[in-house]
Formats: structure tokens, sequence, C-alpha cells
């Protein structure tokens, strides 16, 4: 059985404009659903909620 997965590339070596242009399916995935907690969510990434109830 041959694995025709295209492999990830080295991501330390991108730039920001070099990532957001790179057409990768798995790396697509990953961004856009960081993406959308960043933007949907008020608690971010990680659901890091203590400091809510500080006026």
């Amino acid at each position: 059985m041959s694995d025709a997965r295209e492999p990830l590339p080295d991501l330390l070596g991108l730039s920001l404009a070099e990532l957001r242009d790179l057409d990768h399916p798995v790396l697509t995935e990953v961004l856009d659903d960081l993406r959308d907690r960043v933007v949907g969510r008020r608690d971010g990434l990680w659901g890091f909620t203590q400091f809510d109830d500080i006026a």
C-alpha cells in the first residue's frame, strides 16, 4: 500500500506571508479551526476564563 499523502513542509523556516499562502490540506484545516476559535469565541483558544468576572 503506497502512502500518497503530501508531506507537511518545515513550517519553522516560513514567514507568515509564506505560511498564509501555503496550500496544504491539513495545515489549512488546522488554521481555519484556529481562526474560527479566535474570532468566534470570547475565551480564545484554551477556554481561559479566570479573569472574566473582573470588572
